[in-house]
């Protein structure tokens, strides 16, 4: 139960978002001095996606999750960043599936949700609305 709590508030939500955004930008400079890291980060943050949906899909019906604009976006996020999970495997046996791993890019989308707690927009609502 607490677990799911962690999921649920979007403060927590908020700063992972925060927290991924700079990793994959960090990403683009650093990938060649610390691969291993750079490669958990991606694993841990595409799982915390994946689990944010399934658990407010759990908590609050797929019709009622996806009822708001926000939510669509989010679950189509979470839809591409499975098969990146599966690169991560796959992979280390077919390095040329290694091309998966630009799917992570359509993360850096998720941002759009920290204007509007930063203030920089005043309708944000309607433009994550607009966005889903």
């Amino acid at each position: 139960m607490q677990a799911r709590k962690i999921f649920l508030n979007e403060n927590i939500v908020i700063g992972v978002i925060l927290v991924n955004c700079i990793s994959i930008f960090m990403e683009g400079y650093l990938l060649n001095d610390f691969p291993l890291i750079f490669t958990i980060n991606n694993a841990f943050f595409a799982l915390f996606y994946v689990i944010e949906c399934s658990v407010k899909i759990y908590t609050h019906s797929f019709k009622g999750y996806l009822s708001k604009g926000v939510n669509r976006l989010d679950f189509i996020l979470s839809i591409i960043s499975i098969p990146e999970l599966a690169a991560l495997v796959i992979a280390s046996f077919n390095p040329e599936l290694t091309f998966l791993y630009a799917l992570r890019a359509f993360r850096l989308v998720r941002g759009i949700r920290l204007l509007k707690i930063l203030g920089i927009i005043k309708n944000g609502e309607a433009l994550l609305q607009g966005i889903g």
